[in-house]
């Protein structure tokens, strides 16, 4: 019990989602933070299960900026 409760204490302060609420332009500006920022959401859920509201909207605005920065290369056609 304790330990989960030192644990969420310490995530609570790596992440202060509150305090450093940013746009899609801002992360698609700034590509490593928004590399940054979705490796502790992705951790964040894997240790906790869950994130706030506010945590969420943080995660997918920096997923967002991500997502749109990624230039795609089709791939050769294949046969069977």
């Amino acid at each position: 019990m304790k330990s989960t409760v030192i644990a969420v204490i310490s995530l609570a302060a790596v992440m202060p989602f509150t305090a450093s609420a940013h746009s899609v332009e801002w992360y698609a500006d700034n590509l490593p933070e928004a590399q940054a920022t979705n490796k502790r959401c992705t951790e964040h859920l894997k240790q906790v299960g869950a994130l706030s509201k506010v945590e969420m909207e943080e995660c997918q605005r920096a997923s967002t900026a991500l997502l749109h920065a990624t230039s795609f290369v089709p791939s050769k056609p294949v046969s069977y």
